[in-house]
């Protein structure tokens, strides 16, 4: 894919996709060797989002066609729309938890026959690691044991002030994520 057309000839539905804090555009493979020789040779749309934090967010065609395939079977796009509208304009790091809780609740709800497929928390470590290295934190092992607690609701933690903001951009990061895939399906659904 070259150009934002090249994307819409490929994935008509996207042209539907309705937020406009989001920016589509062809995307790039960073590391070739984290995904299968199939994913490799698939199309990568990006998608950027200044919501909070300057984030793109790369998507393999497969997953995005995946997404228009099981969308007439998820529900309650209305309530998560606004559950996560809420949770990305909050500074409250609870909040934004218990929002990211919902999203992850939603997203159980998705039906595919692939079992590898997972819309939750486990496909953010990744990203996680990279903002630990990228801001250099002390004590990652702490931080990680603190957004556990936060995640699972349990203990009492005391953040330090580099931590609460990372979780934050992390927190904030997954739900730009969780709204893009809103996204995704509100413009599959619109386009049946």
């Amino acid at each position: 894919m070259n150009t934002i057309d090249n994307i819409i000839e490929k994935i008509p539905f996207l042209k539907k996709f309705p937020f406009s804090d989001f920016t589509l555009k062809p995307g790039i493979l960073l590391d070739s060797a984290k995904v299968s020789a199939e994913q490799a040779k698939s199309e990568i749309v990006a998608f950027d989002c200044t919501h909070g934090i300057n984030t793109s967010i790369n998507m393999f065609e497969k997953e995005i066609w995946l997404l228009n395939s099981i969308s007439p079977t998820i529900t309650k796009l209305n309530d998560i729309q606004k559950t996560i509208d809420l949770g990305l304009e909050t500074t409250d790091i609870l909040a934004k938890r218990d929002t990211i809780l919902a999203c992850e609740e939603w997203t159980k709800s998705f039906t595919t026959n692939d079992k590898k497929e997972s819309f939750s928390q486990g496909a953010f470590i990744e990203v996680l690691d990279g903002i630990i290295k990228l801001n250099k934190v002390a004590e990652p092992k702490l931080l990680i044991d603190n957004l556990n607690k936060l995640h699972d609701k349990k203990g009492i933690i005391r953040l330090e002030d580099d931590h609460e903001r990372i979780i934050l951009a992390f927190y904030q990061f997954q739900l730009i994520y969780f709204k893009m895939v809103l996204g995704i399906v509100i413009a599959s659904k619109i386009s049946i």
